[in-house]
């Protein structure tokens, strides 16, 4: 006898792959995001140094500005995962 695979289990794998994908995704994310804010702010930190003859600190300022801003919002995306997560488990838990 060929049963039909249930709806609903087919629905939570789907989940489950789009949460992995997620996690995935967030490893290029982090390693995108540092290097591009790291050289941004390294430019724009050297831009300062220039016109205000303050070298090095306005580069190494802008490269920690740039870092923390892009370890915020890496902590957002991870907080969004976390809930989409913890909803996915809650759901599963639920359904026998």
């Amino acid at each position: 006898m060929n049963e039909s695979p249930d709806p609903e289990q087919q629905r939570r794998e789907r989940n489950k792959i789009g949460l992995y994908a997620m996690y995935a995704g967030l490893g290029l994310s982090l390693t995108t995001e540092m290097a591009a804010s790291g050289a941004v702010g390294w430019w724009l930190g050297s831009m300062f140094d220039d016109k205000m003859n303050s070298k090095p600190f306005g580069m190494m300022a802008g490269i920690v500005l740039f870092l923390a801003a892009a370890l915020v919002h890496i902590t957002i995306i991870l907080k969004k995962m976390e809930k989409k997560m913890e909803d996915a488990e809650r759901e599963e838990k639920k359904k026998p």
